[in-house]
């Protein structure tokens, strides 16, 4: 029976292992399952090896999902968007909405250069709260990109 909390982990390591590198787990959130990558204090290494292991577990499972990207304290390089937008092409279909955390404002503008890439509005908020509670709406979507952005 899910719970509020840490449900699963995806890292094939060990705690001290998450620890340092950040962390994938299942949550639950208003009887909404949702995939939380939390890149805190990941470097770019261990940023890339999270996404992949990310988009493998969305692969295996091949359902739609909801997926909140935690970023404090880690930069995002060209290396790492090169790498998600690699990792991310496969398994784009079976995100159902993206809220990112944490995000610097030159990061936030990274994120739209991402969402234009592919064709959808990830979010960006200032609190894991408000990413939630978009995530769990059936009134929200990723699918509204501005005209002015979309691929003619």
């Amino acid at each position: 029976m899910p719970v509020s909390g840490v449900l699963l982990c995806f890292n094939g390591g060990t705690k001290n292992m998450l620890a340092e590198m950040g962390e994938i787990r299942k949550i639950q959130y208003h009887h909404h399952s949702i995939l939380e990558i939390d890149y805190s204090g990941a470097s770019e290494e261990e940023m890339m090896a999270l996404i992949s292991q990310a988009a493998q577990t969305g692969m295996t499972e091949n359902n739609k999902v909801l997926v909140l990207a935690t970023h404090r304290n880690n930069y995002i390089t060209p290396k790492f968007i090169n790498h998600a937008k690699t990792v991310t092409k496969d398994v784009v279909h079976l995100i159902d909405k993206m809220a990112l955390v944490g995000l610097t404002p030159p990061q936030k503008w990274i994120l739209k250069g991402y969402s234009i890439f592919f064709q959808r509005n990830f979010k960006a908020f200032d609190t894991r709260e408000s990413a939630l509670l978009y995530l769990t709406s059936e009134h929200t979507t990723d699918n509204d990109l501005p005209d002015y952005y979309k691929k003619k």
